[in-house]
């Protein structure tokens, strides 16, 4: 079997040799072509800490919603070649309760009257494949919002 792993891309020379059972040998050549991987480039990490003190939970996460989608969908143009198509995007949330309820992907699930500071994050991988090759690649990076103020009720 051939095993293309640390090997870089281009046309390679392989050989398959085998004997039978009655110990008669054969053998076959072929050139088998190795693929690059797709080049990709996640958006930079990212720390916020713009949350307006004194505005109620669901206008801090209006607005958090507002600054991660941002962030997020600044993936597609930094990856905007044609062959290339998103084939996954997983998300981890720290603390583990900062994944929001619903529909919404921003990292702020806001502790209701608790002064202090808060920060959640969120890394998000996406992995994408090359529709040519078949080949994929993934990256990750993390949007954090950190806050020092009381979020109203």
């Amino acid at each position: 079997m051939f095993d293309a792993s640390g090997l870089a891309a281009g046309p390679y020379n392989v050989t398959y040799t085998y004997s039978d059972a009655n110990q008669c040998t054969n053998s076959d050549s072929a050139v088998v072509t190795v693929n690059a991987l797709p080049v990709l480039s996640c958006p930079a990490s990212s720390l916020l800490n713009d949350v307006d003190c004194g505005v109620s939970a669901s206008v801090a996460q209006a607005a958090t919603d507002s600054k991660f989608n941002t962030w997020f969908n600044s993936f597609a143009g930094l990856n905007s070649d044609p062959n290339i198509e998103v084939v996954a995007v997983q998300y981890v949330y720290s603390p583990s309760n900062a994944d929001p309820a619903g529909a919404s992907n921003a990292p702020l699930n806001p502790i209701i009257g608790v002064p202090g500071s808060i920060e959640t994050s969120v890394t998000v991988t996406w992995t994408i494949r090359n529709t040519e090759t078949g080949c994929e690649s993934s990256c990750s990076s993390t949007f954090t919002m950190s806050f020092n103020c009381r979020i109203g009720c």
